[in-house]
């Protein structure tokens, strides 16, 4: 036996990284589900069960919300049809 310390493996960093990922998610959670409402389900490019995380609910939700904002100033924008 060695006194090395074991050298972590990639799965070792993939379960951390999942870990920490959801820890985030429970955390996040509601205000993930708040805002729910206000997405369009039509739209497919969000359609994966992936987009159901918490954490990347908000970044669909804030990409929504970015796009919603942009798309209304660029629409009261004075002498642009």
């Amino acid at each position: 036996m060695s006194d090395q310390p074991a050298i972590p493996t990639a799965e070792d960093a993939v379960t951390l990284w999942r870990s920490s990922l959801d820890a985030w998610g429970e955390m996040l959670k509601p205000l993930a589900e708040a805002g729910r409402s206000q997405l369009d389900p039509r739209d497919r490019r969000f359609s994966a069960p992936e987009w159901e995380h918490p954490v990347f609910d908000l970044m669909r939700q804030g990409y929504a919300m970015m796009a919603r904002q942009m798309t209304e100033m660029a629409d009261n924008i004075p002498g642009l049809e």
